[in-house]
């Protein structure tokens, strides 16, 4: 009953970051406006805000104008899910629990809104910053490994943005990214930093590759690969 309960409240959590994801890069309010249909505007119905059952049972349709709701929001919901179970059985109901579970939702925030719109939040990464620092100094200890990591991700973001253009007069990586990579290196320190970064160009290199076979464009969402390089290691 106790998986049954984390499980639901995280596909309560992963309706929350579909909505999140799609609002803030749109500068929407995400707290006090009512969730809608994009298509027709309608306010949605109670019935219609249960993760996963309204998705299903309105058959991947709006349930007043018909238009069809995108996968991605079952598929966030059940990822979420999936996510608060893991962290449970690893952490049990405990401050690590809490502490992991609000950073994956602001990385499946900044994940998917960086692949939707190529923007990743400032909101998620100004607050992964600041969750990062509770983390560091609650349960790393070790400062000096974890700021170092964070000044030279810091340097590798400006170095690759200034120094691809100045070479290549053209960006090389987006502000979001510039600001992300800091936020990473604190969460990793600067003893897995070399990894992280091997990490994240291996995940880069293939979604660039998926980017252009979908999408016939050379610009690709950067930030994914990056997110997903800090989970595995924190």
């Amino acid at each position: 009953m106790e998986y049954l309960l984390i499980a639901f409240l995280g596909t309560i959590a992963g309706s929350f970051i579909t909505a999140a994801s799609y609002r803030l890069p749109r500068e929407q309010d995400i707290l006090l406006a009512r969730s809608h249909c994009t298509s027709c505007k309608k306010a949605l119905r109670v019935r219609d805000l249960v993760p996963v059952f309204s998705w299903l049972w309105n058959r991947a349709k709006c349930g007043m104008c018909g238009a069809k709701i995108s996968a991605r929001y079952i598929l966030t919901e059940l990822l979420t899910a999936l996510v608060a179970v893991g962290l449970f059985y690893k952490f049990g109901l405990s401050l690590q629990f809490g502490v992991f579970m609000l950073l994956a939702i602001f990385m499946l925030i900044m994940i998917i809104a960086d692949l939707e719109t190529y923007i990743m939040p400032d909101s998620t990464t100004v607050l992964s910053l600041v969750l990062g620092v509770f983390y560091v100094y609650y349960f790393r200890g070790n400062w000096e490994d974890h700021a170092i990591g964070m000044l030279a991700c810091l340097v590798i973001a400006l170095s690759m943005r200034y120094g691809y253009k100045l070479i290549k007069k053209k960006e090389g990586l987006g502000m979001g990214d510039v600001k992300f990579l800091p936020v990473a290196g604190l969460w990793v320190g600067f003893t897995l930093m070399p990894v992280f970064l091997m990490i994240a160009g291996f995940l880069g290199i293939l979604l660039a590759i998926f980017w252009r076979i979908k999408y016939k464009n050379p610009e690709f969402p950067f930030g994914p690969a990056l997110a997903v390089s800090m989970l595995l290691l924190c």
